[in-house]
């Protein structure tokens, strides 16, 4: 590829805007539960049915943080697998631009 043959990879761009606010939803995600768990700690409810909510709200909050957490790694590694300039042709070159079809 020669350079006046290149574009800036604007897929890669739109990708790599897109990182910071998927690093604050992960880390959003796997906060969400504390103020109930701190609630727990503290003695809002307290029998064998709050044992039992303690469970399930530590196993939500974990997963979620989890799921938070693997969708922003494959967000980071989509982008990281990127070339930053493809050939003028390529769909990259025109990702968000409205000129010809965008894949979906």
């Amino acid at each position: 590829m020669s350079e006046g043959d290149t574009a800036p990879n604007l897929y890669r761009s739109s990708i790599g805007a897109s990182l910071p606010a998927a690093r604050t939803s992960a880390a959003d995600a796997a906060a969400a539960f504390d103020a109930a768990r701190r609630a727990m700690e503290h003695g809002a409810w307290s029998s064998g049915a709050a044992d039992a909510f303690v469970a399930e709200l530590t196993g939500h909050a974990s997963a979620a943080g989890t799921a938070a957490g693997e969708c922003r790694d494959a967000l980071q590694g989509r982008y990281d697998r990127e070339p930053a300039v493809v050939e003028r042709t390529d769909w990259r070159a025109r990702w968000g631009t409205r000129r010809g079809p965008q894949p979906v």
